[in-house]
């Protein structure tokens, strides 16, 4: 450094030769700004960097700092974005650090970004190299895994990425020779941002899951590039599928109603998964000819249905009554295969339930005189009680006394082998001299039986 003191000579001096002296410069504190890191903030996809002072004296005050945007080719995407950190910024001496926030957001031609911290060298430092390149941020997804969630039978795909939270998963099944099963693409809407080397969860629901008999999958995570990644070329991956848990439902059963005959089908579950929700099912009735008396009917089980697994049942009632032509009905459980089971065939046939009302026996009552009648269901559904019975005496083929229908007021339904009395009293009651009675439980054929033929003579004791 070369000091000159009245260096124009303006005051006349003794010796004006010796005004000049060379001394070495001292060491000076000076900061010295650098960029760190470019990244993105998570919430918004806009630039962030990270200034780091590495000088030897503190900075406190406005910094200003620009960002270009460079494509592919190099060329700037638009003029360099001048701004500035503000007058609050306090940055410590040997590696004190601030970051700041671009307010502009890049697109998909961004490959690079030039950052200049100090632009015009406002600030003397140690090193005026002040600006850095940096490749663009971007996430980069891939599929770690799968694995299954044994108590909700999801199967659970695993990925690793930095970015937006809510990406798609398209995902394919294979038994090894073709695809099988459902496909399709999967999301978790509630997804959080996802920040470098973070994972995420996506669930692929009980409709979607791999059938029985696959054995590998292939997961392409983004499937259609909504987002630009730095490597477009690894999303997709191939894994063994693991062990799969399935319920299996069979229908079991097929009776009616006590009350107003109309079908109740018994559900089971034979599959090793537990079954909540609802569940659809077709009943559909046919003729003597197998022909469907109308369309079947489609309905569902109640999103509060409960089938425990291995066995357990559920029942449903039908708001339908069959008529006389049903004579059997096909029940299709989870119609649709919207539910992934061990095994899909789901259409089972049974004979119509129907009661059959026989006389079992009848005798006199000593007593009284009274013709005590019995009556059995032989049948498979339980039915009215209230049934009546016609009667006629004879004494060997001559008729003799009365003739009519004799009911049992208000009585209880009559379940499946269950019996009822039918007391056949006063004028109604066999003469002395009957010794045998010819009866007709249900003459008019109210209720609709499995066999209608059930006229029958009886010896009077």
């Amino acid at each position: 450094m070369v000091l000159t003191v009245d260096p124009s000579n303006s005051i006349p001096e003794l010796d004006e030769a010796q005004n000049s002296v060379t001394l070495p410069i001292p060491e000076m504190p000076l900061p010295d700004f650098v960029v760190t890191e470019l990244t993105k903030r998570p919430d918004s996809g806009r630039l962030r960097a990270t200034i780091r002072n590495r000088g030897s004296r503190a900075w406190s005050g406005a910094l200003g700092i620009s960002f270009a945007p460079k494509n592919a080719a190099g060329q700037a995407q638009w003029g360099a974005t001048v701004t500035q950190l503000p007058t609050s910024t306090q940055l410590a001496a040997n590696d004190g650090m601030v970051t700041f926030d671009l307010n502009v957001a890049l697109d998909a031609s961004a490959r690079t970004v030039d950052v200049t911290i100090d632009n015009g060298n406002a600030a003397v430092e140690q090193d005026e190299r002040n600006t850095f390149t940096f490749p663009v941020p971007k996430p980069d997804y891939v599929v770690e895994g799968v694995a299954a969630d044994v108590a909700t039978g999801e199967l659970l795909v695993t990925g690793t990425a930095a970015g937006e939270g809510s990406v798609g998963v398209r995902f394919t099944y294979t038994d090894g020779a073709q695809t099988v099963g459902r496909n399709g693409t999967a999301t978790q809407a509630d997804a959080t941002q996802l920040l470098p080397n973070a994972t995420q969860v996506v669930r692929i629901g009980v409709a979607d899951i791999p059938p029985p008999g696959a054995v590998s999958t292939t997961m392409t995570v983004d499937p259609n590039n909504a987002i630009p990644e730095l490597d477009e070329q690894n999303n997709e991956a191939s894994f063994p599928l693991p062990s799969m848990v399935y319920p299996d439902f069979v229908v079991t059963g097929l009776t009616t109603q006590p009350s107003n005959g109309r079908l109740r089908a018994t559900i089971q579950n034979n599959g090793s998964r537990a079954w909540s929700g609802a569940l659809g099912i077709i009943f559909t009735p046919k003729n003597a000819a197998g022909q469907a008396q109308w369309g079947g009917i489609a309905t569902q089980l109640p999103a509060s249905t409960q089938i425990p697994a291995n066995g357990g049942t559920a029942t449903f009632d039908l708001s339908v009554a069959v008529n006389a032509a049903t004579k059997t009905v096909d029940v299709t459980i989870d119609n649709g295969n919207v539910v992934v089971e061990q095994d899909e065939r789901n259409t089972f046939t049974f004979p119509v339930p129907k009661p059959d009302y026989v006389v079992e026996q009848a005798v006199r009552d000593p007593a009284t005189g009274d013709l005590l009648i019995t009556i059995r269901n032989v049948g498979t559904a339980a039915a009215r009680g209230s049934i009546g019975v016609r009667f006629g005496y004879q004494r060997g083929s001559q008729r003799v006394g009365r003739t009519g229908t004799a009911s049992q007021s208000n009585a209880p339904i009559l379940l499946p082998d269950a019996t009822q009395l039918i007391r056949i009293h006063g004028t109604n009651a066999p003469p002395p001299e009957a010794t045998s009675a010819t009866l007709f439980v249900d003459p008019t054929n109210i209720v609709v039986e499995l066999d209608e033929q059930n006229t029958r003579p009886f010896s009077i004791r």
